[in-house]
């Protein structure tokens, strides 16, 4: 099953789980029931219109992981759990689940790991969906500011950075914007090159942003770079969230 999801086959890897039939007793059969259901959840997250179904295979993993009282299993879900829940709307929902994965992961690992970074930042997305655009850049300047404790060109710093830079564009902060900007084009070029799709989505978002601040000609450069290399790809255009919607 976890290969068939791999291969991006949800249905097939569903098809697979639903065989499995056991009451879980031992503790290493409640570990494995925790995997199924979080397996099934991450599958349904694949399929268009499926999210309750998953949220609710999420659910059940997490009273698994409680019973094993495993904060490690605990924070995966609760991330999960937010994921699923932002995505659904439920706002309120995803930011308790992103503060419930926090606590879990101090619990094991101290206040503000590298593995709390991406809770910082649903819960900025949470705010940012709700319109708080303050908590919205604490959040995702917290989230940022974690991550670069580790590693300066970590995975997630150049989406840490265009999210901080997206909030302040919206709020009209053009001047402190920019530097966000700028600094998620940076690492996204030292880790994956000029011609990736990341590279692709703060040219689009650099394109809005000089637009706004009275630039065109800039505005039409990064655009026009941004073009280039969806030429090469022309499958991508669909999968980008432009104009401000880095999620």
């Amino acid at each position: 099953a976890t290969v068939k999801l791999k291969q991006n086959k949800p249905e097939e890897a569903i098809n697979l789980l639903s065989k499995i039939k056991f009451t879980p007793s031992s503790p290493k059969e409640q570990d494995i029931a925790y995997n199924i259901q979080l397996l099934f959840g991450d599958c349904y997250t694949k399929i268009n219109n499926q999210k309750d179904v998953a949220l609710q295979h999420y659910l059940e993993a997490k009273k698994w992981a409680e019973k094993l009282k495993d904060f490690s299993m605990l924070g995966d879900i609760y991330h999960k759990i937010g994921l699923c829940s932002y995505e659904m709307g439920k706002a309120d929902d995803a930011r308790k689940a992103f503060n419930s994965a926090i606590e879990c992961e101090t619990r094991i690992y101290g206040k503000d790991h590298i593995s709390q970074s991406l809770e910082y930042n649903g819960i900025g997305n949470v705010y940012f969906f709700m319109h708080n655009l303050n908590l919205a850049l604490e959040n995702y300047k917290r989230a940022l500011a974690i991550a670069n404790k580790t590693n300066h060109y970590g995975t997630d710093n150049a989406m840490f950075a265009l999210n901080v830079a997206i909030v302040y564009a919206t709020k009209g902060d053009f001047d402190n914007a920019k530097p966000y900007f700028y600094l998620s084009l940076d690492i996204n070029k030292h880790k994956y090159g000029e011609k990736s799709m990341a590279i692709t989505q703060v040219y689009l978002n650099l394109g809005v942003f000089f637009y706004q601040i009275g630039k065109p000609d800039k505005a039409f450069d990064f655009n026009s770079h941004a073009e280039a290399i969806l030429k090469n790809d022309p499958s991508q255009r669909k999968s980008l969230e432009i104009v401000y919607l880095n999620k």
